[in-house]
């Protein structure tokens, strides 16, 4: 019987922790897109998302 190999992480080399946060035109251009594309579902849960970040 043969030892079986060690299997790589699946996040070798990508990065970790928290992301850098969106910019208020990144978030306007993924709200344009959804109104263009007609995702209703999709743009109703992505409005209050963006509503309940505090603004400063």
């Amino acid at each position: 019987m043969e030892p079986c190999k060690p299997l790589a992480p699946w996040n070798r080399a990508k990065l970790v922790g928290m992301k850098v946060p969106l910019k208020p035109n990144e978030t306007w251009a993924m709200h344009i897109q959804l109104q263009g594309a007609e995702y209703v579902m999709d743009l109703a849960m992505f409005n209050p998302s963006i509503d309940s970040i505090p603004q400063g």
